[in-house]
């Protein structure tokens, strides 16, 4: 029968809805060589290729009833040409005009009737460069097996290199009753695998336990309390169905000479920046921000081992931060930072989502909704900063050098803003997402995000004088 989907994977069609898509992303810029960029032999490469990634063949289909976890099976009917498009920008080609496609196109929520992604090719750029913008079903990857995927398309060298296309033979998509059939079959092999689950469980949710209050004690040495709600902002908002993009980058070696100085991580920086931004930005809608304030961010943190590398699927965990908006000193807030993300390493806080999956990937799909969408709560954060570690080598697709890599995330529920990083060959690349009307000054938040990081910088060499 068909691969079935992990509760966690499935859980992300589960709350999926017009104002709130599930998938995740990429805006790549790429920079043709001397004989330009060639639109029908990248297509001709993604054909060669397309079986490196078979998951990409496939489409979801779901259990009549939800008394199983839906399954990929083959799509008969895969149609490369509607997953690869060739779109050019109207002149002049500007920046500007690229960020508010980019912004469009990742609004639209994917077809469930096809394989659950889109690439498109942007061309028509007055400086000669070409874009590639990806989107991805989160039910297919996380950000880390996103840039896996990525990799079954570029190149290491400007010469592409050369694949036989591979001989591909769907298998016969399952009928519904088949479908039905195996689901119940299923549950009714379980009992046994469900005692087994529910004993590893059981010891998992005790380790868990064991950890939080680890994580209590870890906060209360900081001197810190966790709000019991949160600040007031504009990063409050109803989600609707149009979003606003914009990307930026930065160098990688400011981050890593400010991990030194600072003793901390590149990942500290990232929050440490985005605090300076927010603070910024909230003074300049006249918002009042008090020397208490905090800004509560959620930090993805992937749990994948070495040996789960190219696995697809979702293997994640996060952690809580309370970013201090309300210090006017960028060094002050630095060091806050750090000494709460180190509390929640010593505490263990960050507990993989996989240690509670196996308990419920026994639960019917329709139940697990509820719980998904309970657990959603909108009072949990302001806003999402994710960062993830990619090549620090310059990749190629068909001859283009790759220059900028820019994430794009799904918002959270009812807030208007998520950050999305990664490093790449020396940059720091931002794709910042933000509801379109709520985030009316995207571009001007950009530029707080670079004034950050000078402000940190320039503590830096004033620390480095005075010694």
């Amino acid at each position: 029968m068909p691969e079935r989907m992990s509760a966690l994977d499935s859980s992300f069609l589960v709350i999926e809805k017009r104002n709130r898509p599930m998938h995740v992303g990429a805006l790549i810029m790429l920079k043709p060589g001397r004989d330009g960029f060639d639109v029908r032999r990248t297509v001709e490469l993604a054909q060669e290729r397309i079986h490196l990634i078979p998951r990409y063949r496939q489409k979801v289909r779901f259990v009549p009833g939800h008394l199983a976890n839906p399954v990929w099976v083959d799509d008969p009917q895969f149609d490369l040409s509607y997953h690869l498009q060739h779109v050019s920008l109207p002149r002049p080609g500007r920046m500007e005009q690229l960020w508010e496609l980019a912004g469009r196109i990742f609004s639209r929520s994917l077809d469930r009737s096809r394989p659950l992604w889109e690439f498109y090719l942007l061309d028509g750029m007055e400086d000669g460069s070409v874009a590639l913008l990806m989107k991805t079903h989160h039910c297919m990857v996380d950000g880390v097996s996103a840039v896996e995927m990525l990799t079954a398309l570029v190149d290491l060298q400007p010469e592409p290199r050369r694949m036989e296309p591979e001989p591909w033979h769907p298998d016969p998509e399952p009928s519904d009753a088949e479908l039905l059939r195996s689901g119940i079959f299923e549950r009714a092999a379980q009992p046994l695998q469900m005692a087994t689950a529910m004993r590893d469980w059981v010891g998992n949710l005790s380790e868990t336990g064991r950890k939080a209050v680890g994580t209590a004690m870890g906060l209360a040495s900081t001197g810190k309390r966790m709000p019991t709600g949160l600040a007031s902002t504009p990063l409050t908002t109803p989600s609707t169905e149009w979003r606003r993009f914009r990307g930026l980058q930065q160098p990688l070696a400011d981050y890593k000479a400010l991990r030194r100085s600072f003793d901390c991580t590149v990942n500290d920086v990232v929050m440490a920046v985005v605090c300076g931004a927010l603070r910024n930005w909230l003074l300049s809608r006249g918002e009042e921000v008090s020397p208490d304030m905090t800004i509560r961010v959620m930090a993805p943190v992937s749990m994948r081992r070495p040996e789960e590398m190219g696995s697809g699927g979702n293997l994640v965990s996060g952690m809580f931060i309370d970013i201090p908006v309300g210090l006017a000193e960028p060094a002050e807030r630095i060091a806050d930072i750090r000494r709460q993300t180190q509390a929640i390493k010593d505490a263990g806080e960050a507990v993989s989502v996989g240690a509670l999956m196996p308990a419920t990937d026994f639960i019917a799909p329709n139940l697990f909704a509820i719980a998904v969408r309970l657990g959603v709560k909108a009072d949990m954060l302001h806003t999402v900063v994710t960062n993830v570690p990619g090549p620090q080598f310059p990749l190629y697709m068909n001859g283009a050098e790759i220059t900028a890599l820019y994430p794009f995330l799904t918002t959270f529920p009812n807030r208007a803003l998520t950050h999305g990083v990664m490093s790449y060959n020396g940059e720091m690349c931002w794709g910042l997402i933000g509801e379109r009307d709520a985030m009316y000054d995207l571009a001007a938040y950009a530029e707080f995000l670079d004034g950050a990081l000078q402000e940190l910088l320039l503590v830096d060499e004033t620390t480095a004088e005075e010694a």
